[in-house]
């Protein structure tokens, strides 16, 4: 058995290329990942897992495969965390900046996961709760019966 788990297809079959030397002179090896999954979190159109059929999967493509990012998407800190060697890396892309190109995380792995944070608006509107906004609703009627009621007994005083 030979551990390529969290090899690059390239670095896996440069290890299996070593490992098979012994035996065949100028071997060819040809890797297929058959089972390739990258898993998009947060503020996108469709969140879950992407299956990937090809070799390269940039972040770009991925967003595009979940319908994009929705309005209240964080353009500017995407989180990608990948595990490498059994440690986690995290990595952080702004989709607005050209250098996203050069970055490490711009092409995802296999088990990458992708987390897109909400914007500043919708943190805020975050905050209040179903049971905040239900005693602002009761709040309101409240205000609003006591402002019918004096209205009609202030129309009856008039006559």
């Amino acid at each position: 058995k030979v551990h390529v788990a969290g090899l690059s297809k390239q670095d896996a079959i440069e290890k299996l290329r070593q490992e098979i030397s012994h035996y065949v002179e100028d071997a060819n090896v040809n890797i297929q990942i058959v089972n390739y999954k990258v898993t998009m979190m947060g503020e996108v159109a469709r969140p879950g897992m992407v299956s990937v059929s090809n070799d390269r999967l940039t972040i770009l493509d991925a967003l595009g495969r979940v319908g994009d990012l929705t309005i209240n998407a964080n353009r500017t800190n995407i989180l990608v965390i990948r595990d490498h060697d059994g440690q986690k890396e995290f990595g952080r892309l702004d989709l607005t900046k050209p250098e996203i190109f050069a970055s490490p995380f711009f092409y995802l792995r296999q088990n990458d996961v992708v987390y897109v944070e909400p914007n500043d608006a919708k943190k805020r509107n975050a905050r209040y709760s179903q049971a905040q906004q239900y005693s602002i609703t009761v709040f309101s009627s409240i205000l609003s019966a006591v402002s019918v009621i004096t209205t009609v007994i202030l129309a009856i005083a008039k006559s």
